[in-house]
């Protein structure tokens, strides 16, 4: 069993696909709301699109 520091780090959990990842709170900047992508014409697959 490992020991662990009683010290509590503030961090925010976030998710992409099916990993969860997390990081400090002092390194985000600000957390926005997903907006609609548009498609841009005669891109790859890889390029979802653009957002505003």
């Amino acid at each position: 069993m490992t020991q662990v520091d009683s010290e509590f780090i503030k961090s925010i959990v976030f998710q992409l696909n099916d990993e969860e990842y997390a990081m400090p709170v002092q390194l985000v900047g600000s957390i926005e709301r997903m907006l609609p992508i548009t498609r841009v014409p005669g891109t790859p697959d890889f390029v979802k699109g653009v957002l505003n």
